[in-house]
């Protein structure tokens, strides 16, 4: 005897809620990707171009002949020079004025090398500021190379804030590269689009869910009891009863699979049910002829026996003497 296989019954509605639900969650992890992706570009794009235009603007007030002056001071005391206190000044007032950059100009050593000469937080923040003329090393910072004179380069500094760092080279008035410009500027306000971002698509991914499986478990209702009353009727027909009319979904005004498996059902459940009433028929003049039979042995075993044809002889003889006997006519009285 084979052992049963073993199945697990799915009902349409809930295969059909995890298909709508698989498939939105693929489409919104696509979505959410693409607008988080796209958002975090346009917004470094606008810093990026903020920050260039920043520079051209700290560009303005640095003039390189005066500049050139300046580098040649010894490093570590502030020079008494009016073309220093003037583009101090300048750095000064641009710092004023967006308290999250910071321009500087430098003097370019070798690779990752360079020397402050300008730094606007030698007079309001003293305790971060650099020293005249003192080389530091900036490993993160990339100088414009080739034919461009900006590059921004982003990097994260020892607490781990995101900075934006950009360089404009300097030149004199022979063309000649004799520094750059620096402005470091704090991209905080990229992570803050990033985070608003992340918060804000939940919110939206949440009730678009909610309203998403809402709609499907409605609709997979209304596509699912149409199936579920077709299974109904089926089973009553399977155990002998044909009242249901199948021909309910022949009459839909509008058709679909399920109205066509109805009508192949309405036929079928009459064919079934015409051949039931032959097959009843002929199943019932099988049985008088059974019967028939079954009499006429069951008399055929009765003539058979000796007691039938020893009664059969007894009444026989009984006619004979009847026969013979004459019959006396007594006269009546007048």
């Amino acid at each position: 005897m084979a052992i049963p296989k073993r199945t697990l019954f799915l009902s349409l509605r809930v295969k059909l809620l995890l298909s709508f639900s698989l498939a939105f969650t693929l489409m919104f992890a696509a979505v959410f990707g693409w607008f988080y992706t796209f958002s975090s570009n346009v917004a470094s794009a606008q810093l990026h171009r903020h920050l260039e235009d920043y520079l051209a603007t700290t560009a303005k007030g640095i003039n390189g002949d005066e500049f050139q002056q300046l580098t040649h001071f010894p490093a570590g005391t502030e020079p008494d020079s009016p073309v220093y206190r003037k583009q101090q000044a300048w750095l000064q007032q641009l710092h004023t004025v967006d308290q999250n950059e910071v321009s500087y100009t430098v003097l370019i050593k070798d690779g990752n090398r360079f020397q402050i000469v300008g730094d606007p937080l030698r007079a309001s923040d003293p305790k971060h500021a650099t020293i005249f003329m003192n080389t530091y090393k900036l490993s993160e910072l990339q100088i414009p190379t080739g034919n461009s004179d900006t590059n921004l380069t982003p990097y994260r500094d020892g607490s781990g804030a995101a900075l934006v760092e950009g360089y404009r080279l300097i030149s004199n008035s022979k063309k000649q590269v004799v520094g750059a410009i620096g402005v470091m500027f704090n991209s905080a306000q990229v992570q803050e689009v990033q985070q608003a971002i992340k918060e804000e698509i939940w919110r939206v991914f949440l009730l678009s869910y909610l309203v998403a499986v809402s709609v499907v478990y409605f609709s997979s209702a209304l596509l699912a009891q149409p199936i579920d009353r077709l299974k109904r009727m089926a089973s009553r027909v399977a155990q002998g009863d044909y009242s249901d009319n199948f021909a309910g979904f022949e009459r839909s005004w509008l058709q679909d699979e399920i109205s066509v498996l109805g009508a192949v059902f309405a036929h079928m459940v009459g064919q079934v049910n015409q051949r039931e009433k032959i097959l009843k028929q002929e199943v019932q003049g099988l049985r008088i002829e059974i019967d028939q039979v079954r009499k006429a042995k069951q008399v055929e075993e009765i003539v058979d026996t000796d007691f039938f044809q020893d009664l059969k002889g007894k009444a026989k003889e009984m006619r004979g003497r009847a026969r013979q006997t004459p019959v006396i006519m007594t006269p009546t009285s007048t």
